[in-house]
């Protein structure tokens, strides 16, 4: 193969991890650069807690960015037709790069507890077993006994009885959950 060969790229580097601010931000501290080429980008996201990552968007030389808090990966390329014509890849050069930043979950806290309410009596008709609690960000989810079958609506029931009502702070994808209330 004949031509010249092209620079080395100066890859790129990657911004550092942050938390969730509702900002968008690019997933590139620096794009890199190359002067008889082209360097591309893409990148994936896996939402926090998900078990594996969405696939590749397509390569663009628009520079990555995220909001929404998890994992990105991005990766960097100059494809052989992302070299100008007339020069080659140098063999020892690097023309490929993955880097991983991670977006935390924001903090977040109950601003109230969900409280008993005191002195019930058999009505006949069902009856909420607390008063609603808040949080500063998503929502309180409620169940009666166990975790299984959370619901935003407060459980109510009719019978007498002992009753215990779980509770939960759900924050979403970008806000800090607590699964362990009750």
């Amino acid at each position: 193969m004949f031509g010249k060969y092209a620079d080395i790229p100066t890859a790129p580097t990657a911004t550092a991890n942050w938390t969730y601010d509702v900002s968008t931000h690019d997933l590139l501290a620096t794009t890199g650069s190359m002067v008889h080429g082209t360097i591309k980008y893409r990148s994936r996201y896996k939402k926090a807690g998900a078990g594996s990552y969405g696939s590749w968007s397509s390569y663009s030389t628009t520079v990555p960015q995220a909001t929404n808090a998890g994992t990105y990966q991005v990766q960097w390329n100059v494809a052989d037709g992302d070299i100008e014509s007339g020069y080659i890849k140098n063999p020892a050069g690097t023309y490929t790069g993955t880097y991983t930043i991670t977006v935390a979950q924001a903090p977040n806290a109950f601003v109230t507890h969900p409280t008993p309410i005191e002195g019930l009596v058999y009505t006949g008709n069902p009856q909420p077993f607390v008063n609603a609690g808040s949080v500063q960000h998503g929502s309180v989810k409620y169940t009666l006994g166990g975790t299984v079958g959370l619901d935003l609506a407060i459980p109510q029931a009719t019978d007498i009885g002992t009753y215990t009502v779980n509770y939960v702070m759900d924050g979403g994808d970008n806000y800090e959950s607590d699964f362990s209330q009750n």
